[in-house]
């Protein structure tokens, strides 16, 4: 089997199908242990499914199926066996390795099926298919047309003495014939084509729904791919599988064997279309499975409930969010409900009283002194909040409980606030809080409220905690501990919310050019004779722009002027690692972090077109060396929307190559982007479920509106940080906070906007650059010299700081 792997790795798939062919005949011969068959039967399954080397029924029934229950009969053998392994969450007894094993054979025939599934679904959605029905049609529509004719011809001569009309007659019904041979041959066709979509449909249902029940191996692939398909079948009436969807998810809620903690990743996309014009069977299956999940995690859910319930408290002086009121009638039916539960009234009691509170201190007025880190005293609410032993702190880590007890004693609940807050800058005036936890600590969070809706950057944590699990689950991207950096964001309305404060970190605008003077930040300090401080910089840049906007005579070209610019403004990120780690071997591991970390967010920024990567939104964790990105409200590549669009996939400034030493983007930097690349491309199918269901969601818009585009490049002459290194929103993101903004607006039940942005991420996940099929190297090659060039990077808005 491991030569056939090495044909098969070697592209010689012939050479290790027949291989692997024959060494399944010898164990079938020799009578070999069930599990081997197994395991060589799935091999040669997913190869001739990749090849394409034999017809899709074949694969499916002589391998992936007959794995599937080679390995069921033996745990159905294995269960009356002595020794059977007892699980907490209530899924499959069976010793682990043949749990694991059955697992992957039903993910790999339900991937198999799925992937037919979605073939036949995009084939008889396509014109072809389209027009073979309109054929079809016009075949039935000239046999019924001819068989009319004959008829009269019939009743003319109804004696058949008229030999002319004899053959007339004897002329119609060989047309009539040939006809029907062909529509008969059409409609076998479709009726062949209509079984084995119905087939594949229930053989990847039933087969994802056999992957929760066996264990959790595949669970982050099976319940996004399940939910999508529960969405997209479920929710349309109008669709063949609409009522077999809803009943196999009717089945999946009720089940005792799949644990609703599976579904977590998800509950608030599954939360959000509670209240949906989808009546009948969808809703029902959703209102269960939303309320089971509460029931049994509830400290994992409420947040999103409340949020719903909490929807009618939206709109500022300048943005206003359609939120419909029927999902804030649902999030307080389903709560009323829940409160019939001693237990959970009381949880449902005390969670309110602590939303209550942080929505207090996001939107409490500091008074005439707005200036950045005032101290203000909590108002008098929050400060009178007591010990809360059923809430936990809302930014601490919470394992999920299997046995969905979550007692006291066992999570760190709220004791209080301190009595005085921090403001950190900017115009909606985020509050930093500290509550003190039952386990002594305080925790550090921000408050926030405004014009951003926390719900999109929430989101979007969801996108790169998936993309670390795929990265954690391969070797090589392990090896090299590439990851995302994330953290919590909790809205509790569509305007307000509580974010995870990030500890020992700071914007890169921070360090780069502190206050914009000369003499701070690493530019100021490290500046030699005649370079320039950023805001002369930002000035010169300014003022080219007007220049060529107002077509004065003589208006020197930008990347001329970007290129004067660079001149007289060195990158200095380097000194960022000898400033913090002092011993040799540290500075080299914490700058092949930041090196390691750079790629990862560059590959999985551009996947997702974030944009919006001034300075400010992007944070340096001083104890790690790694990027957080912060600000996530500009995603799908609405940065190409803005006033001054958004010209290079992420940000690879000369600061940031910097700071990764002399080989710059070469060697760790390309090879780590490569790798990611390569892991993301390779779960392309995970990462596209996990899009559609994301932005799908029914309550959220990925578009810019006009107003909050021409806000986010809302242009001032520095004065300091707070201008001109500022969020291009008007907030300053300074400290180590987490601030997000939002799209503004809601979205109706369909966002039209979804379906552009998913097929952009298929088209990058192909590796499609400038309509060509790249490799992984081709394409990480052509965005770095995107990211890179100089004349893209002198046409970026002039608050993005594209010389630094």
């Amino acid at each position: 089997v491991e030569e056939a792997k090495g044909l098969m790795a070697a592209g010689q798939w012939k050479l290790a199908q027949r291989l692997a062919k024959n060494t399944l005949v010898n164990v079938e011969r020799d009578g070999g242990y069930d599990r081997e068959r197994a395991h060589v039967l799935c091999l040669l399954g997913k190869w001739m499914a990749s090849t394409r080397s034999e017809s899709a029924r074949l694969i499916h029934d002589q391998y992936f199926r007959r794995a599937a229950d080679i390995l069921e009969d033996e745990l159905a053998a294995s269960a009356h066996g002595a020794t059977p392994m007892e699980t907490d969450d209530g899924a499959v007894r069976a010793k682990p390795q043949l749990a694991r094993q059955l697992c992957r054979a039903h993910y790999r025939l339900a991937n198999f099926t799925d992937a037919l599934f979605r073939g036949l679904e995009e084939r008889m959605k396509a014109p072809e298919f389209q027009r073979a029905e309109n054929l079809r049609r016009s075949y039935q529509d000239e046999i019924d047309r001819l068989t009319r004719s004959r008829d009269e011809e019939r009743a003319k001569d109804s004696h058949g003495v008229d030999q002319r009309s004899q053959a007339r007659i004897k002329e119609f019904s060989r047309r009539i014939f040939n006809l029907h041979n062909q529509l008969s041959i059409d409609q076998g066709e479709l009726t062949r084509l209509q079984r084995d979509h119905a087939a594949f449909f229930k053989a990847a249902i039933s087969s994802y729904k056999r992957c929760l029940e066996v264990g959790t191996w595949y669970d982050v692939r099976v319940v996004f791919r399940i939910v999508a398909l529960w969405f997209q079948l479920g929710a349309n009436p109008e669709h063949g599988h609409s009522e077999a969807m809803n009943a196999e998810m009717a089945s999946i809620v009720e089940s005792s064997s799949i644990p609703s903690a599976k579904f977590l990743p998800l509950h608030c996309q599954i939360a959000s279309r509670l209240g949906s014009s989808s009546a009948g069977t969808f809703h029902a299956a959703l209102e269960k499975l939303v309320e089971r999940m509460v029931r049994e995690h509830p400290y994992h859910c409420l947040g999103q409930i409340f949020a719903l319930k909490n929807s009618g408290r939206v709109g500022t002086k300048h943005v206003h969010y359609n939120v419909p009121e029927e999902k804030r009638i649902a999030a307080e039916d389903l709560l009323d409900r829940l409160r019939k539960d001693a237990r959970l009234r009381a949880i449902i009691k005390e969670y309110e009283e602590i939303v209550r509170a942080y929505i207090d201190v996001a939107t409490a007025d500091p008074g005439t002194s707005n200036a950045k880190f005032a101290v203000k005293q909590i108002p008098s609410g929050p400060a009178r909040l007591k010990e809360h032993k059923l809430v936990p702190v809302i930014t601490a880590p919470l394992e999920v409980d299997p046995r969905c007890e979550y007692k006291t004693g066992t999570f760190v609940h709220f004791i209080k606030f301190e009595r005085d807050y921090s403001l950190v800058g900017g115009i909606n005036a985020p509050k930093k809080v500290k509550c003190i936890g039952s386990d002594g600590r305080s925790y550090a969070q921000l408050a926030k409220s405004g014009n951003d809706d926390l719900r999109q950057d929430a989101v979007m944590q969801q996108v790169f905690t998936l993309v670390n699990t795929l990265l954690e689950e391969d070797a090589d991207t392990r090896h090299r501990n590439l990851r995302m950096g994330t953290y919590r964001v909790i809205p509790f309305s569509p305007t307000a919310g509580v974010l995870e404060w990030v500890d020992k970190s700071s914007p890169l605008s921070e360090f780069l050019h502190g206050n914009g003077q000369l003499s701070s930040g690493a530019h100021g300090i490290h500046s030699s004779p005649g370079d320039w401080s950023h805001g002369q910089c930002f000035k010169m840049l300014e003022q080219a722009k007007k220049n060529l906007d107002e077509r004065k005579p003589g208006a020197s070209p930008l990347s001329h002027v970007y290129a004067e610019v660079c001149a007289h403004f060195k990158p200095v990120m380097h000194h960022f690692f000898l400033e913090h780690f002092h011993s040799p071997a540290e500075w080299h591991a914490k700058r092949l972090a930041y090196t390691r970390s750079v790629a990862v967010n560059s590959m999985v920024g551009y996947t997702i077109g974030l944009g919006d990567r001034h300075p400010s939104n992007v944070l340096i964790d001083k104890a790690s060396g790694e990027l957080i990105q912060i600000d996530l409200g500009v995603a799908f590549e609405q940065g190409r929307c803005l006033p001054t669009p958004e010209q290079v996939p992420f940000r690879l400034t000369r600061d940031i190559v910097d700071g990764m030493g002399v080989c710059g983007v070469e060697g760790v930097m390309r090879r780590c982007c490569e790798e990611t690349m390569r892991v993301l491309r390779g779960n392309k199918e995970a990462l596209l479920t996990v899009v559609e269901v994301l932005v799908h969601d029914p309550i959220l818009t990925w578009t810019l509106s006009p107003e909050r585009a021409l806000q986010r490049q809302r242009t001032k002459a520095p004065e300091g940080l707070n201008d001109h290194t500022a969020n291009e929103g008007g907030e300053t993101a300074a400290s180590v906070l987490a601030t997000s903004s939002g799209a503004g607006g809601g979205a109706a039940d369909g966002n039209a906007d979804a379906q552009r942005a998913l097929l952009r991420v298929r088209q990058k996940l192909e590796g499609f650059e400038a309509g060509e099929l790249r490799s992984v190297g081709g394409q990480v090659q052509e965005l770095i010299q995107q990211a890179t060039d100089p004349e893209r990077l002198a046409l970026m808005f002039v608050g993005w700081s594209a010389w630094c």
